[in-house]
């Protein structure tokens, strides 16, 4: 198998682990998520690295996008995601790190996450959502999407306006009433 089929299987699983998980769980796994495709998206438009070296050199320590924000703002400017995903994706990473870096317990209920999930895209509101499945589908939905992007031969800039072969999420401005 090669090492995209490898990953996607693992995102299946994954996802299962995402449902039963604790809150804090939930979006630390998410989060991890995304930004594990976002590496792929990044792997399959530059160069790729000749050896372990040069490998080290990107995503770890010290690497040249080794945070998950650096790795939205260069698939930004790489024209990987549009406007519209950097922010929903910069909102995830928000996210991921109140869950990563607070010593309390966290929730999905805590008020700075509400507010937070109330940003995500309206396409991933399912009827009634929890904060939860929100966030979960808007994860779910970009990781998706950027992983379609790093296998497909032809590239398009993902989220907002614009789609990948026909998928987007859109925004609340984009809603029928």
């Amino acid at each position: 198998m090669t090492p995209q089929t490898d990953w996607v299987r693992d995102v299946d699983a994954v996802r299962k682990e995402l449902d039963g998980a604790s809150d804090r769980a939930a979006i630390t796994i998410g989060g991890g998520l995304v930004e594990l495709a976002l590496e792929q998206a990044l792997l399959s438009v530059l160069r790729a690295p000749k050896n372990k070296d040069e490998a080290s050199r990107l995503f770890n320590g010290g690497g040249i996008i080794e945070t998950f924000s650096q790795k939205i703002w260069a698939c930004y400017f790489l024209k990987v995601i549009s406007p519209t995903a950097r922010k929903d994706l910069d909102t995830i990473r928000k996210i991921r790190n109140i869950a990563a870096h607070h010593v309390n317990p966290i929730s999905f209920d805590d008020q700075q996450i509400t507010d937070l999930c109330a940003n995500l895209p309206r396409a991933a509101k399912p009827a009634k959502a929890t904060n939860r499945k929100q966030f979960v589908t808007t994860v779910l939905i970009y990781t998706g999407l950027l992983i379609a992007y790093s296998v497909l031969p032809e590239k398009a800039e993902i989220g907002g306006d614009e789609t990948v072969n026909g998928v987007g999420l859109g925004t609340d401005a984009d809603a029928v009433p």
